[in-house]
C-alpha cells in the first residue's frame, strides 16, 4: 500500500500489479486504497471493517487465561466418555466456584475433543469401532466440488486407526467390518448400522449396531479434532460447503488422488504417534 500510494500518477498497470501482489480484484484493491488513505495504517485499515454491533465470537484461543485454564482442568478430570452436556455443566460450575463467566457449549466441545487427540481410554480396552466421517479437503470430483468421506477401523483404547477405506460401497463395508472382526484383541465391536447393509448378522455376536449419527460422535470422543494434519468432520452437513475452504484467487482442488495420498499421509502420522504401524486400506 505504501508503494502505491507514493506513486505521483499511478495508472492502470499500476493497480493491476500492486492488486495482485494483495490477491485482490481491481475493485477490491480500490476500496482498500480509499480507506488506506483515510487511515494509512493496517490496524485501522483491519478494524474499518469490524462489524460495531456483534462481537466476534470467541474460541478456546481468544478465551481469558484464566478462564481457559480452569475449562481445560475441569475437562481433564472428565471420564474419557463424557457427554459433551457433561463436559458443559462441568466447565460451568469450575467456572462459577471462581466467579468466571463460562464460555459457551461449542467451545467447550472444541476444547473438549481437543483435549482427546492422545487420551488412552482404559474402558476402552477391547472396543473396536467401524464408521464413516468427512475430510475438511476441497476435491474436485468430475464437475462437483466435494469433501471426501473415510471409512474407519479404530481402536478405542488409544485411537489408533487400523483399518480404512474412501470406497463407499456393501463389499468395502464388509471387508472392514471383517477387518475389524478379525481383531485378536478385540471384545467389543461398535458399528455405523448403514455399514451392514441388509445384512443384520454382519455385526457377528460381539458386533452392536447404532445410527450413523451416533458411531460419528463415537468416533469424535476417540479420534479429536485432528488426524494427522487434517481436521476430519463428525457432524452430518458440516461436510457441505467446501468451495469455502479456497481462500483465493490462487487455490485449487485437490484431485482425488492427491486427496487420498494426503489423507493415507495423515493416518500414517496419527498412528505413528501413538507408536502404531500403518493402517490396512481397502481399495
Amino acid at each position: 500500500m505504501r508503494s502505491f500510494v507514493a506513486l505521483a500518477a499511478p495508472d492502470d498497470n499500476d493497480v493491476r500489479r500492486h492488486a495482485a501482489m494483495l490477491d485482490l480484484s481491481i475493485n477490491q484493491f480500490k476500496a482498500l486504497v480509499r480507506a488506506w488513505r483515510s487511515q494509512p495504517s493496517a490496524d485501522s485499515v483491519a478494524q474499518s471493517g469490524r462489524s460495531k454491533g456483534k462481537p466476534r465470537p470467541v474460541g478456546p484461543r481468544q478465551l481469558d487465561a484464566e478462564v481457559k485454564a480452569t475449562a481445560e482442568a475441569a475437562i481433564a478430570g472428565l471420564s474419557p466418555t463424557a457427554t459433551i452436556a457433561q463436559a458443559t455443566a462441568a466447565v460451568a460450575a469450575a467456572c462459577e466456584a471462581r466467579g468466571l463467566a463460562a464460555p459457551k457449549a461449542t467451545t467447550v466441545w472444541k476444547m473438549m475433543i481437543a483435549a482427546r487427540q492422545m487420551q488412552v481410554d482404559p474402558a476402552g480396552c477391547g472396543v473396536v469401532v467401524v464408521g464413516r466421517c468427512w475430510i475438511r479437503l476441497p476435491v474436485l470430483d468430475g464437475d462437483d466440488l466435494v469433501t471426501p468421506s473415510v471409512a474407519l477401523v479404530v481402536r478405542a483404547y488409544d485411537a489408533a486407526i487400523v483399518g480404512a477405506s474412501m470406497r463407499s460401497d456393501a463389499a468395502t463395508d464388509a471387508a472392514l467390518i471383517a477387518l475389524a472382526r478379525g481383531r485378536s484383541d478385540l471384545k467389543t465391536l461398535e458399528i455405523d448400522e448403514r455399514m451392514i447393509g441388509s445384512d443384520p448378522g454382519a455385526a457377528g455376536a460381539i458386533g452392536q449396531t447404532s445410527p450413523a449419527s451416533t458411531i460419528r460422535r463415537r468416533l469424535s470422543r476417540v479420534l479429536g479434532n485432528r488426524i494427522g494434519k487434517v481436521q476430519p468432520i463428525y457432524k452430518a452437513g458440516a461436510e457441505r460447503g467446501p468451495e469455502r475452504l479456497l481462500r483465493s484467487r490462487k487455490d485449487r482442488p485437490l484431485s482425488k488422488a492427491d486427496a487420498a495420498a494426503v489423507i493415507r499421509a495423515a493416518i500414517a502420522a496419527h498412528n505413528a504417534e501413538r507408536s502404531m504401524g500403518g493402517a490396512i486400506w481397502i481399495d
